[in-house]
């Protein structure tokens, strides 16, 4: 069989193509098996929106800068006529973690949190509503 420069350039390339994956077999690898290992989020990532009800003003300015309309509230007063959140819930199927809530209240009474997995099998599992963002949501974690 006769070698000619085409079969020894293709011979060449062949060996530092299994030189690239020699050196890269034993290197730490890049990416990670989802979802039995998870990454921490950085500091400053946008997650699901986490409302505080003790700071809450009842402002409505975080309804009102949503540009999709993700934020419902309803408003009432108290007993010394101040005004209080009867009712708060955010659609997280609508909301696209922009931060515009966040950023406008006045008493960061909104933040963001790293829950950042908020896959449903019902539409209805994916509004959170005042007694779910307080804290920790308990969201569901699929295998």
């Amino acid at each position: 069989m006769e070698w000619g420069l085409k079969d020894i350039g293709l011979a060449k390339e062949l060996v530092r193509g299994l030189g690239v994956t020699l050196r890269h077999l034993f290197s730490k690898p890049v990416t990670i098996q989802y979802p039995t290992e998870r990454r921490e989020p950085f500091d400053r990532f946008r997650g699901l929106i986490r409302w505080d009800q003790e700071k809450c003003v009842a402002c409505v300015l975080c309804e009102h800068y949503c540009p999709v309309k993700a934020i419902d509230i309803v408003t009432g007063e108290d007993e010394q006529g101040k005004k209080t959140v009867l009712h708060y819930q955010v659609d997280a199927i609508h909301c696209m973690l922009c931060g515009f809530c966040v950023e406008i209240c006045p008493v960061s009474a909104l933040s963001h949190s790293h829950h950042y997995e908020l896959a449903v099998y019902e539409s209805r599992d994916a509004i959170f509503a005042q007694e779910r963002m307080a804290g920790d949501p308990p969201i569901t974690r699929y295998r």
